[in-house]
C-alpha cells in the first residue's frame, strides 16, 4: 500500500542552474470505528478524537478506548492501540448489562424477604444473604417477626438496581402483653 517519504529528487536545469525539486508522498489511510449498543469507542490520534470513521496519516499513533453507557460494563475492543500503517477496523465486544451484589443483612427473630426477578430471598440469622442482581432491575422487600415478635423496620421496601444494595433493618422487639 503506501508510505510515507520523499520520492526520488527530480533535477531540472534552467539558465544553467541545476534546480532539484524533491515531492513528499504523503498517504493516507481509513480508519473505521463500528460503534454497538450501549457504548461508545473513542479513537485517539493525532491529538484527536474520533467516535466515527476518519482518515489518518500513514505511521499515526492511535489509542482505542471503549466506555459503557451507565448500567453497562463496556466490551472490549479489537485493537487496543497502534499504528496506522494500512487501513484498520476498530470495534469492540458487546457491552453488556452491569450486575451488583444485592446483601440481606442477618437479623435475629425476623425474616427479611425480598422478591427480585421472580425469584424470593429470604434473611437468616446466621449469615448475610446474598444474590448478584442486574442493573435497571426492580425488587421489592417485606419483614415479619418471629412468633412472639414485632418486626423491625426494613431500611428499604422497593427499589430499582443502580449499584450494590444492602438491605437491613432495625431488631426486632418482643411483644409485649396487657392483662
Amino acid at each position: 500500500a503506501g508510505k510515507t517519504g520523499f520520492d526520488t529528487p527530480l533535477k531540472v536545469k534552467k539558465n544553467n542552474i541545476e534546480y532539484i525539486v524533491q515531492t513528499k508522498v504523503v498517504n493516507y489511510f481509513t480508519v473505521t470505528i463500528t460503534q454497538s449498543a450501549n457504548q461508545t469507542i473513542t479513537v485517539t490520534c493525532g491529538g484527536k478524537d474520533y467516535t466515527s470513521t476518519f482518515s489518518a496519516l500513514a505511521g499515526s499513533q492511535y489509542t482505542v478506548k471503549v466506555t459503557p453507557n451507565t448500567g453497562y460494563t463496556a466490551g472490549t475492543p479489537n485493537v487496543t492501540s497502534g499504528y496506522v500503517n494500512s487501513n484498520i477496523s476498530i470495534s469492540a465486544s458487546a457491552a453488556t448489562k452491569a450486575t451488583y451484589v444485592f446483601t440481606i443483612n442477618k437479623t435475629s427473630n425476623q425474616t427479611i424477604t425480598v422478591t427480585y426477578g421472580g425469584t424470593t430471598y429470604k434473611s437468616t440469622a446466621s449469615a448475610n444473604t446474598t444474590f448478584t442482581a442486574t442493573y435497571g432491575e426492580k425488587w421489592t422487600a417485606t419483614i415479619a417477626g418471629a412468633t412472639g415478635y414485632n418486626p423491625g423496620t426494613l431500611s428499604a421496601t422497593s427499589g430499582t438496581i443502580t449499584g450494590a444494595v444492602t438491605l437491613s433493618a432495625t431488631a426486632a422487639t418482643i411483644k409485649t402483653f396487657t392483662l
